[in-house]
């Protein structure tokens, strides 16, 4: 019965850390590693190579806009099969005509 409750605390905790952060439009690198699900490291990484947008304060904290995380993470799409074959078949078309 404890690690059932203990169990439902964690999940609730989880819970209401996700629902702050998802109104926050500042991240610190910990938020954001948990908000894009990256590393730390690996957003660490990404800043010192100046690969993804991000904010100092004072030379020693980074903070990230949500928007810029996103605009990130989108930033290589990757087309379908099906949108590829219609561009090609497209581009035919345009060149008979």
């Amino acid at each position: 019965m404890t690690h059932k409750i203990e169990t439902q605390l964690e999940a609730i905790q989880a819970f209401i850390s996700q629902q702050r952060l998802s109104q926050k439009e500042i991240l610190t690198l910990a938020e954001a590693a948990a908000y894009t699900g990256l590393s730390k490291s690996f957003l660490y990484k990404k800043t010192s190579k100046r690969e993804v947008t991000f904010y100092k304060l004072e030379q020693k904290l980074i903070y990230f806009k949500k928007t810029d995380l996103d605009q990130y993470l989108l930033s290589n799409r990757q087309a379908p099969v099906s949108e590829i074959a219609d561009s090609l078949f497209n581009s035919k078309n345009t060149k008979v005509s």
